[in-house]
């Protein structure tokens, strides 16, 4: 699985301000002030995909179950027939894959677009939005046998 990269650039420098203000203190000088961090697109498209599948999950009439089980990993599991979806999104590197069934790992680039929302394109070029991607993955969990 993907966790030894899951720590975010947002929490390195997080942990950097800290030990900067550590050092500053033991030297007697004042805290050192965050900076505000630039927006994330890619971190933000994957933030309004995570609740466009919980609410899809939770308008199927109780056939599918959303769990987020970390923070950059999502499971849904369809009840009859059992099916599992899993997404998982890489902030560092951008970006998402997912697995449905027994068909390997799909993985797709968060691209940031300037004036523009973020998509997930394919190696091929193809984009799609939040939402497509969020019908793309659900018609993915249909079609797998498994």
């Amino acid at each position: 699985m993907w966790r030894g990269w899951c720590l975010g650039s947002r929490d390195r420098n997080r942990a950097k301000q800290d030990a900067d203000g550590a050092a500053a203190r033991r030297k007697g000088a004042p805290p050192v002030e965050s900076e505000d961090q630039p927006i994330d697109a890619a971190l933000a498209a994957w933030e309004r995909l995570r609740p466009l599948l919980a609410a899809a999950c939770a308008h199927s009439g109780r056939r599918l179950a959303y769990r987020q089980p970390e923070e950059f990993g999502v499971l849904i599991r369809e009840k009859e027939p059992p099916r599992t979806l899993r997404l998982e999104y890489s902030p560092e590197r951008k970006k998402l894959r997912y697995k449905a069934g027994t068909s390997g790992w799909q993985e797709l680039d968060a691209v940031e677009r300037p004036q523009k929302p973020a998509v997930f394109e394919t190696p091929y070029h193809q984009e799609y939005s939040v939402e497509e991607l969020c019908n793309l993955v659900l018609a993915e969990l249909e079609k797998s046998p498994f």
